[in-house]
C-alpha cells in the first residue's frame, strides 16, 4: 500500500517542505525543481503556495523566507508546529478526507462527502477509484452499500491500512477519534501495565490508545474480527495476560468489548517490540507461553537456517534474536501486505535501496522457509526482508554481503587531515556500503570506482577504468554528501559489466 498524496500539488508541496527543511539553509528553486523533476516555473509556484499556507497557520514558530539572489529559507523553530502544519497539508487532501469520513462516520454517502469538501460528486467518485487502487495489494476497498461507502475486506486488514494512516498522520499529537475518551483508555492502558510492571512510554501507550480507538470504532459499526482456526495457538498468550490482569473484565465493563475482540487488540499489541520485549524481560514464564505460537517455530526455523551460515549461535544471543524478530513474524502473521514498520515508517526502503544483494538472498531464503513450513506468513516477504536486514545488523555487517566498491582518496592535504576526511566518509557512508578505501595505487592499474580529492589535477589516466571523481573540502558540505552518496547508490545497484 502506497501512502502518499494523491493530490499533485500538495504531494510536490510536501516534497519541497521537506527539501528546505534537509537543507537548512537558503536553497533557491532552480536546485529544487531540479530535485524533484518539475519546472522552475512550477516550483516557484508551489513555494508562493506554501508561502500562503504557512502565514495562514499563524505560528511564530514557523517561517518560510524568500529573497531575490538567495532563494528560499525555512525556518523551523519547533519542530511540532513544523509536524502540525504538514498534517494540515495531509488533512487537506481530499482522499485523505474521504478514508477518514468513512472511517469515523455512519453517514458517509457521496451527498455529504461532496459538500464536506466542497467539490463535485464525480470528483469524489475519481478519488475513491484512486483510493481503491491504492489499496488493492491489501485486499481493501470502499464500496456501496444502501448509498452508504463502507470498507470491504478482511477486517484484519481493514484495521491494519487505517491504524497506518491515523498514525503515520498524527502520531499522538492529536486524537481524532471523538467517540472514544482519550483519557480514559490511556489510564486504563497504564493501570493494565502497571499489574505487570511493564515498562510502557507515552508514545506505545498512545499507539496501542489508537489500535484500541480504530478497533472500537470498528466494533460498534458492527464490523468484527474473525480471527482464524490457526489464532488459537496465540490465545495462551492472551490468557496468559488475562490471569495477571483480568483485561477481558476490564475492556467489557468500560466498554462492553467482547473478548475476540481483546484478543486481538493484545495480539496486535505485542506486534510492537517494545511490549513484547518488556514481558519477556519482566516475566521469566512468558517465554514458555510463547512455545508452538506460528511466529515461534518461523523464528526457531529462522535461526537454524542462519545457523547453517554463522554457526551455531550462543543462547543469549539465540534468545536477543527472538526478542527482535518474534514481534516482526507475529506482524506479518496478522496482516498480509502491510509493510510500515510498527512506528509507521516505511522500513522496507531502507533495505530495497541500500542492500540489493542481501535482499535478494532473503528473498530467497523466505521462499524456502515457506516451502518447508508451510507458514503462511512467510509470504510476507517484503515486510520480513526489511525488519530481518535491521535486525541482522545488530549481530553482523550487513553491508558486506553488497558489492565493494573501491575509493582512492588522492589529496593534497596534511597527513592528519586526510585521515580526518577518510573518518568522515566512513563514519557518512561505510555502515550502508561496501568500502574499501585505499590512499595510494599499490598497482599501476589499480580497480577503482571512485576518486575523491582535493585538488582539480588529473593525474588518474593510468587507472584499469574509468573512475568517477568528486572534488571536496577537507570537511564535506551536504551537497557533497548527497552527490557521492548519489553515485554510490547507481554502483550498487548497475549491472556488472
Amino acid at each position: 500500500m502506497k501512502i502518499t498524496a494523491i493530490e499533485d500539488s500538495v504531494s510536490l508541496e510536501l516534497k519541497l517542505l521537506e527539501l528546505m527543511k534537509e537543507k537548512g539553509d537558503w536553497i533557491d528553486a532552480e536546485e529544487m525543481a531540479k530535485t524533484l523533476g518539475i519546472s522552475t516555473k512550477r516550483t516557484t509556484s508551489l513555494i508562493n503556495s506554501l508561502l500562503h499556507e504557512i502565514r495562514s497557520f499563524d505560528s511564530d514558530n514557523l517561517n518560510l523566507k524568500i529573497l531575490k539572489g538567495r532563494g528560499n529559507l525555512l525556518e523551523i523553530k519547533d519542530a511540532r508546529d513544523y509536524r502540525k502544519f504538514r498534517q494540515k497539508l495531509i488533512e487537506n487532501i481530499i482522499i485523505y478526507k474521504i478514508l477518514f469520513s468513512i472511517a469515523l462516520n455512519k453517514d458517509a454517502n457521496l451527498e455529504r462527502l461532496a459538500m464536506e469538501n466542497f467539490v463535485s460528486e464525480s470528483l469524489i467518485k475519481k478519488r475513491i477509484a484512486n483510493a481503491n487502487q491504492m489499496m488493492a495489494n491489501l485486499g481493501v476497498k470502499v464500496v456501496t452499500r444502501k448509498k452508504q461507502y463502507l470498507f470491504q475486506g478482511d477486517e484484519q486488514q481493514v484495521r491494519g491500512m487505517l491504524n497506518i494512516l491515523f498514525w503515520r498522520l498524527y502520531r499522538g499529537d492529536e486524537w481524532p477519534f471523538s467517540g472514544v475518551n482519550k483519557e480514559k483508555i490511556i489510564n486504563l492502558i497504564s493501570q493494565i501495565s502497571l499489574e505487570i510492571d511493564l515498562q510502557m512510554n507515552q508514545f506505545t501507550a498512545y499507539q496501542i490508545a489508537y489500535m484500541f480507538a480504530i478497533n472500537f470504532s470498528r466494533y460498534q459499526r458492527g464490523f468484527s474480527v474473525n480471527l482464524e482456526e490457526g489464532w488459537e495457538k496465540y490465545r495462551s498468550i492472551c490468557e496468559w495476560i488475562d490471569d495477571k490482569t483480568d483485561i477481558y473484565a476490564l475492556f467489557y465493563k468500560n466498554y462492553g468489548f467482547p473478548k475476540h475482540e481483546v484478543d486481538f487488540l493484545l495480539i496486535e499489541a505485542m506486534t510492537k517490540s517494545k511490549i513484547y520485549n518488556s514481558l519477556e524481560h519482566k516475566a521469566p514464564d512468558f517465554w514458555s507461553v510463547l512455545e508452538g505460537t506460528p511466529a515461534f517455530e518461523a523464528t526457531e526455523r529462522l535461526v537454524q537456517k542462519m545457523e547453517t551460515h554463522t554457526g551455531k549461535l550462543s543462547e543469549e544471543k539465540r534468545r536477543l534474536f527472538l526478542r527482535y524478530i518474534y514481534p516482526c513474524h507475529l506482524h506479518a502473521d496478522l496482516f498480509s501486505n502491510i509493510i510500515f514498520s510498527e512506528s509507521g515508517h516505511h522500513a522496507i526502503n531502507v533495505s530495497s535501496y541500500f542492500f540489493p544483494v542481501m535482499r535478494q538472498s532473503l528473498k530467497k531464503l523466505l521462499a524456502e522457509l515457506y516451502q518447508e513450513s508451510g507458514l503462511t506468513l512467510f509470504l510476507n516477504e517484503e515486510y520480513l526482508i526489511g525488519e530481518y536486514i535491521l535486525a541482522l545488523s545488530f549481530f553482523m555487517p550487513v553491508q558486506f554481503q553488497e558489492k565493494e566498491i573501491t575509493l582512492f582518496i588522492d589529496t593534497d592535504l596534511s597527513e592528519m587531515l586526510e585521515k580526518l576526511l577518510i573518518r568522515q566518509i566512513f563514519n557518512q557512508f561505510g555502515h550502508l556500503y561496501n568500502l574499501k578505501i585505499i590512499t595510494s595505487l599499490s598497482e599501476p592499474e589499480q580497480n577503482v570506482d571512485i576518486v575523491i580529492s582535493t585538488s582539480a589535477m588529473d593525474e588518474h589516466s593510468n587507472l584499469k577504468k574509468p573512475a568517477q571523481l568528486f572534488l571536496v573540502h577537507p570537511f564535506l558540505t551536504r551537497r557533497e554528501i548527497e552527490d557521492i552518496e548519489d553515485y554510490l547508490h547507481i554502483l550498487i545497484t548497475k549491472n556488472d559489466e
